[in-house]
């Protein structure tokens, strides 16, 4: 941590801050595949809601004593020890530690050997997606300049934020049933989650679509205005991945890693070419349609 904080020009508690949240969160991790796999899903809803409620009361404390990115840091920290504390008192509270039952050398030699297929395919679909979202803000700010990625990166988090809490909540849940369950069985669930999700998304989307413009000239400064069209291009492909962001689970359940990534660096390629073609022949606002 502090040779990490002098190369780049840190705080030497900030780095500790980032290595400790690193560490502990490898366990969070850990913990919340424990409680996927022992369907303890309630356990995984309280823990997710004391994780927020203690980071937004942690950082506004640690704020009151140091500056604001320490406070912000340290008060992550402190909300994923109280989000691992959640998520492990069932474990520890149990008579003998769900650990320590059935665990064998060969076990995990043969459950690493299954692993190795679940990186080598998902990493590059995570990096794809990644990717994909800061090439086409590059090739938006050679473009159309700075102004124009800064509006369509705030409607972009903006418009896909629900993506994120929907994804948390779902996608433990629909990968608990998709690996115990049959193809036909699972596509059956998984047609119906889809169809009702979309159908409570879709008019609050649409309702929000509509006012775009006037939410974001009323609600945010001066050099912001001009979001709303953003905002409304971004509306559609937001309420379908909404309602679709949890599938990529299928793909681990049925071992069909290859599969997303080969559709997710597609889809990178076709994205960022087209962004890259249509920037050059007509305006932002239409390219991001």
């Amino acid at each position: 941590a502090p040779a990490t904080a002098r190369t780049l020009r840190l705080e030497p508690h900030f780095a500790y801050g980032l290595a400790v949240a690193t560490g502990i969160g490898a366990l969070q991790r850990c913990l919340t595949s424990w409680c996927v796999r022992s369907s303890r899903f309630l356990s995984m809803g309280v823990a997710q809601f004391v994780f927020s409620l203690v980071t937004v009361v942690a950082q506004l404390s640690f704020v009151r004593i140091t500056t604001q990115l320490p406070a912000l840091v340290w008060g992550y920290v402190c909300a994923l020890a109280f989000q691992i504390a959640c998520l492990a008192a069932p474990l520890l509270q149990a008579t003998h530690p769900g650990w320590a039952e059935g665990v064998s050398w060969r076990g995990m030699r043969i459950a690493a050997r299954k692993y190795r297929r679940f990186p080598t395919y998902m990493v590059g679909y995570a990096l794809a997606s990644s990717a994909r979202d800061r090439l086409i803000q590059i090739v938006l700010g050679i473009g159309a300049g700075a102004a124009v990625v800064g509006r369509f990166g705030l409607a972009y988090r903006v418009a896909f934020a629900p993506n994120s809490l929907i994804y948390s909540s779902v996608s433990p849940i629909f990968f608990a049933i998709a690996s115990r369950g049959g193809r036909l069985a699972v596509g059956r669930f998984a047609a119906g989650l889809v169809e009702t999700t979309f159908v409570v998304l879709v008019v609050p989307y649409v309702c929000f679509a509509i006012e775009a413009p006037a939410l974001a000239d009323g609600l945010l400064a001066d050099k912001w205005h001009g979001t709303g069209p953003y905002l409304q291009a971004l509306a559609g492909p937001a309420l379908l991945l909404a309602a679709t962001c949890w599938i990529d689970r299928a793909f681990d359940s049925f071992r069909r890693q290859n599969v997303a990534f080969s559709l997710e660096a597609s889809f990178t390629l076709v994205s960022v070419t087209l962004v890259a073609t249509l920037s050059k022949l007509i305006d932002p606002v239409s390219v991001a349609w």
